[in-house]
């Protein structure tokens, strides 16, 4: 793989990596700190209109809010659904054996869309206990991608089109004698 695409891939992902703090940061609700492991799970992705075959990344992070740590925190990508091929990280489960409180885990995959047709992205999906062994449970948002389509030149505008080419050359076949008298001399 090419230097510079390698590089620019690394800066798109440190770039979402800063985006995505900053937007969950500034979107944050105020939540109380409950005294067992709380995590939070969020995606993003960064196009949700695509053109068929174009790529595009998506990015997941998990955050422990609470005052304790979080154990077993199980971590699954749900399977690509038709219509999008995943490029990287086929399919998705992580496994942490303990996420301290105010800790991050953030990850990226990469997909494009192959379908002339809207599909959903679904949900990340995450478990984990607390040091009693209690299960806990939850899910980021889902995504919806759409195709874009490429405006096709209608018959009427080509009409125009051509209409205005034979109009422009209509006017300029006059001139023509002219041009040659000129450059005669």
């Amino acid at each position: 793989m090419p230097m510079n695409s390698t590089r620019a891939k690394l800066s798109t992902v440190v770039l979402l990596v800063i985006l995505f703090a900053n937007l969950s940061a500034s979107t944050a609700v105020e939540k109380p700190t409950p005294a067992f492991g709380a995590l939070d799970v969020s995606k993003y992705i960064e196009k949700t209109e695509l053109k068929i075959g174009e790529q595009t990344i998506a990015l997941v992070n998990v955050t422990n809010y609470g005052n304790s740590s979080a154990y077993n925190v199980t971590i699954a990508e749900p399977i690509t659904p038709k219509g999008v091929l995943r490029l990287e990280n086929t399919p998705h489960i992580d496994f942490i054996e303990e996420l301290k409180p105010n800790a991050s885990y953030v990850y990226y995959f990469q997909f494009k869309l192959v379908e002339d047709e809207n599909v959903f992205i679904p949900p990340t999906r995450i478990t984990w206990y607390d040091i009693n062994g209690t299960k806990y449970e939850a899910s980021s948002q889902g995504y919806f991608l759409s195709p874009l389509v490429e405006k096709q030149q209608t018959s009427e505008g080509r009409y125009w089109l051509y209409l205005s080419l034979i109009s422009v050359g209509i006017i300029a076949l006059p001139a023509i004698p002219l041009l040659f008298i000129r450059y005669k001399k």
